[in-house]
C-alpha cells in the first residue's frame, strides 16, 4: 500500500471468526507507526489492496464469506468505506416463491390427472349417494381438486405475506455470513424466532380451516366450489374427523408432491373417498339448495 507516496501496511486480526479488525501502519522513512484501526463489516473473509498510480492513496477490497464486496479508501484523511456491492447474495425472502414452485407444478399435474379421472368416473360410477331417505350428489374429483387448490393458495398467500412482513428488516447478509463461517451472531437466534413465528402462523391457519370444515362442512375452497363434507351418515363432520382427513392428506397427496394416490382412491371407491375420507368415514358432496 501507498499513502501520500509513503509505504503503508494492513494487518487484519480475527478474519476467521467473522469479526475482522484492521490496523494500518505507515512508514515515515525511519520507523513504522500505527496510523488507524478499522472495524471491518461482519463476515470479512479475504482482503487485498491496490494503490493508485500516483501513490497518493490505496484501496482495500474486502470480500465476505458469501461473496459480497466492500471497498475502503486509505488516504491521509484515514480509512473510509467508499463502496459496497448492492447485490446481496443471501436473501431468504426471495426463497419463498421458489419453495412454492414444485408444489404448484404438482397441483398442475394433479389437475390434468383429475380431469382424466373425472371422464373415466362419469362413465363407470354413479354420483348419487343415499342414506335413509336422503339423497345427495357426490362431488367430482375435479371440483375437489379446484377447492383444494384454492385452500392451499390461501394458506400459501397468507403465510407468504406474514413471512415478508416479519423478515422485511431482517439482516440476511449477516445471517448468511454467520452460517457460512459457522460463527455465533445475533441473526442466528433471530432467524430461529422468525421461523417459529411463521410455522405457528401456518399451523394456526391450517387448524382454523380444519375447525371451519368440522363445524360447517366447508372451507373457503369448498364454499367457492359448492362442496360440503359430511359423515357417511350425512351428519356434520366434526373437528376430529376433519382433522383426521387432513392429517392423512400427507399420504393422499404425498406431502403435496404427488396427488395420484388420492385421485386413484377417489376413482376406485364406491363413495368417491380418498384415504383421508375412508379413515374419517366422511364423504364430499355437492352443496344442495338450503344446505
Amino acid at each position: 500500500m501507498l499513502i501520500e507516496g509513503q509505504p503503508a501496511a494492513l494487518i487484519v486480526d480475527n478474519p476467521s471468526v467473522g469479526y475482522p479488525t484492521g490496523k494500518v501502519y505507515r512508514f515515515d522513512g525511519k520507523s513504522w507507526s500505527q496510523f488507524e484501526t478499522v472495524d471491518f463489516p461482519f463476515g470479512g473473509a479475504s482482503f487485498r489492496t491496490v494503490c493508485r498510480d500516483d501513490g497518493e492513496r490505496s484501496y482495500i477490497l474486502m470480500t465476505t464469506a458469501t461473496g459480497r464486496v466492500y471497498v475502503f479508501s486509505a488516504s491521509a484523511a484515514g480509512v473510509k468505506q467508499t463502496f459496497v456491492d448492492p447485490h446481496n447474495p443471501v436473501d431468504g425472502s426471495s426463497l419463498f416463491p421458489q419453495l412454492l414452485a414444485f408444489p404448484c407444478f404438482a397441483l398442475f399435474v394433479a389437475a390434468i390427472q383429475a380431469a382424466i379421472t373425472t371422464g373415466v368416473m362419469s362413465a363407470s360410477t354413479r354420483p348419487e349417494y343415499g342414506y335413509g331417505v336422503q339423497q345427495v350428489q357426490l362431488a367430482a374429483v375435479t371440483l375437489r381438486g379446484v377447492a383444494r387448490g384454492i385452500d392451499l393458495a390461501l394458506i400459501a398467500a397468507s403465510t407468504y405475506i406474514i413471512a415478508r412482513a416479519l423478515t422485511c428488516r431482517f439482516d440476511w447478509a449477516s445471517f448468511g455470513e454467520a452460517v457460512t463461517l459457522q460463527v455465533s451472531h445475533p441473526t442466528i437466534s433471530q432467524a430461529l424466532n422468525l421461523a417459529i413465528a411463521i410455522f405457528l402462523w401456518l399451523g394456526f391457519t391450517i387448524l382454523a380451516l380444519v375447525y371451519v370444515q368440522g363445524k360447517w362442512g366447508v372451507t373457503p375452497g369448498k364454499w367457492c366450489c359448492g362442496l360440503r363434507v359430511f359423515q357417511t351418515t350425512l351428519k356434520p363432520c366434526g373437528f376430529l374427523r376433519s382433522l383426521t382427513r387432513e392429517v392423512i392428506l400427507a399420504f393422499d397427496g404425498c406431502n403435496l408432491l404427488c396427488w395420484a394416490p388420492g385421485i386413484v382412491a377417489i376413482a376406485l371407491t364406491d363413495h368417491r373417498q380418498r384415504l383421508g375420507d375412508w379413515a374419517a368415514d366422511t364423504i364430499v358432496i355437492r352443496r344442495q339448495r338450503g344446505t
